[in-house]
């Protein structure tokens, strides 16, 4: 039994991880000696976009694809559960809702 102790306590003791402490020594001692990467070189950047402003001389609706002005399924206001609400008509009443 003391055997076996006295073997658990010398293994422990010859595994602290002081290698790890070793390693990051080294590492660092590399990391300083070694030069930096070099930095790739920047592109040229491209022309800059064009201000909003010139979007909102040329929009026609917030929705995409034309805005829903298709005949019977058009954008409506909805009064669904006490909130009025703004969707396409179909979806309005698929929620129980009451279009205007």
């Amino acid at each position: 039994m003391v055997a076996r102790l006295l073997v658990c306590a010398l293994l422990a003791g010859s595994l602290t991880g002081c290698f790890v402490v070793d390693e990051l020594d080294k590492s660092r001692a590399l990391l300083r000696t070694k030069p930096p990467p070099k930095t790739v070189e920047e592109e040229p950047k491209a022309a800059p976009a064009k201000p909003a402003s010139d979007y909102w001389e040329h929009a026609r609706t917030f929705a995409p694809g034309g805005g829903g002005h298709d005949g019977e399924n058009a954008v409506v206001s909805c009064q669904v559960r006490g909130h009025q609400q703004f969707m396409k008509r179909d979806d309005c009443l698929r929620r129980g809702g009451r279009p205007r």
